[in-house]
């Protein structure tokens, strides 16, 4: 697993499902595999990077030993996408994190907002295999 970059995700958000698939979508050499914070596994990853003590953030992205959370992660996986987007993800490293951090906050704050959707119930059936706790 030390290979790819691992997403970890709330599997019970409508965003949170949606940004995954999204991710899987433009992710066409398929670096990265996902798991769901409520999962075991995906607590074990938490735990394992030490993210998973404490309250979770909605978003956490493992490289090798490295974790990152919020603003971070995501315009770290952004990046990885190729162009535009890593164009864009790099721009908006320019902003300062702590800056980055609270607007992500807001969001995380307002996700279940679009609605509570398990992440098992949206993902394609041809991007399953990207799942480590998914059947």
């Amino acid at each position: 697993m030390d290979a790819y970059r691992i997403v970890l995700v709330d599997g019970e958000c409508s965003l949170c499902s949606g940004t995954v698939r999204w991710v899987a979508r433009h992710d066409r050499e398929g670096r990265f595999r996902f798991a769901t914070l409520q999962s075991e596994i995906g607590r074990e990853l938490a735990i394992k990077c030490g993210c998973g003590h404490g309250p979770m953030s909605s978003l956490v992205l493992m490289e090798g030993r490295h974790c990152h959370t919020k603003s971070t992660a995501a315009l770290r996986i952004l990046g990885e996408l190729g162009v535009p987007w890593k164009i864009i993800a790099t721009l908006l490293m320019l902003i300062p994190r702590f800056i980055r951090d609270w607007m992500y906050d807001c969001i995380a704050r307002n996700r279940y907002r679009f609605g509570n959707t398990k992440i098992c119930d949206t993902m394609p059936l041809h991007e399953r295999w990207r799942f480590l706790d998914l059947p």
